[in-house]
């Protein structure tokens, strides 16, 4: 072939020019290969598990705390809340430290009952809340759903946030970026987010 390097295989199969990418590119037999959403496999391999979900908030309605009622987590678009069946729950502060405002509350299906963050700015600007599935119950994130609070301060439901996923809570993915949410004005209201 006179576009093969003398010498240059990928597993066995030829590799040829790319003039579109200026490189090598593996012809895969003819075949190439196509990623979908987040550089995934397309076409049945499928999203990724993850043991980690995390839930990033950068911004609120009005001032630097952030509160919410609840989040659900699915693995299908209006499937069914995989948060039961959580190892553990965590947050990089929660006010007061008091048990009535502790992130567990996410997670408890009470929209009466609330998770509520230390002033923002005391912790480089991120409220954090860490949702693990314990090892070996990694969940697909294709869902999200996050209710603000029930008595009227919906200001302090996440204005600019993220649900960030990893596989040791180091290395993270950002699986659904979230601008401008808008919330009710006295009632929990709960949005809902797909990846």
């Amino acid at each position: 072939m006179a576009n093969q390097p003398a010498g240059v295989y990928d597993h066995g199969a030829p590799v040829t020019q790319s003039p579109t990418h200026g490189g090598l590119t593996p012809t895969h037999g003819g075949l190439a290969p196509t990623h979908g959403a987040n550089g995934l496999p397309a076409g049945g391999a499928g999203p990724t598990a993850y043991r980690y979900h995390i839930i990033e908030v950068y911004s609120v309605g009005s001032g630097n705390f952030c509160a919410y009622s609840e989040v659900e987590i699915a693995e299908t678009i209006g499937g069914v809340d995989v948060t039961p069946s959580l190892a553990a729950i965590s947050s990089n502060g929660h006010f007061g430290g008091l048990s009535t405002y502790q992130p567990g509350n996410l997670v408890d299906n009470n929209v009466d009952s609330i998770f509520h963050s230390v002033d923002i700015t005391t912790v480089g600007g991120i409220s954090r809340v860490t949702i693990d599935f314990g090892a070996g119950n990694a969940k697909i994130p294709k869902q999200l759903k996050i209710s603000s609070r029930n008595d009227g301060n919906h200001n302090q439901a996440p204005v600019n946030f993220k649900l960030r996923c990893s596989h040791d809570n180091v290395a993270m993915v950002d699986v659904i970026t979230v601008t401008g949410a808008t919330w009710g004005t006295t009632t929990a209201v709960t949005n809902t987010y797909t990846s």
